[in-house]
């Protein structure tokens, strides 16, 4: 027998931790203790890739700030979707609603610039 017991490597299976003794030019080939571990094993990894497939469902709010309601899109269309819906798509493109969003943007600025001035005079009294 050219083989003995002192030349087997010991690897642990990737599914139950059991060590394997393998010979050294199966180490890189031999995973799995059994046919049982290796099949569980596979299973449980195609359904991790499948879950990554599927169409994940993320919940968005709409950008229009009459609307504001939380609508649901799939994965795929996250980065496009900005709307709830065809209404207020339109609505957002509107010469008043752009009115309406750039005085907002402009008292919010001021609350910032406000906020700001509080903050430094608070410091110099400390």
């Amino acid at each position: 027998m050219p083989f003995e017991k002192k030349d087997k490597i010991e690897i642990c299976c990737k599914w139950c931790g059991k060590t394997i003794e393998v010979r050294p030019w199966r180490k890189g080939k031999v995973k799995f203790c059994s046919k049982k571990c290796k099949y569980s094993y596979l299973k449980k990894s195609m359904l991790i890739k499948n879950a990554s497939k599927k169409k994940l469902r993320y919940r968005l709010i709409c950008k229009n700030i009459y609307c504001r309601k939380s609508f649901i899109v799939v994965f795929s269309k996250v980065k496009k979707r900005k709307y709830c819906s065809r209404k207020c798509y339109y609505i957002s493109k509107t010469q008043e609603y752009k009115k309406e969003v750039l005085k907002r943007m402009e008292v919010k600025k001021k609350q910032d610039e406000v906020k700001n001035i509080l903050s430094l005079n608070k410091r110099d009294n400390n």
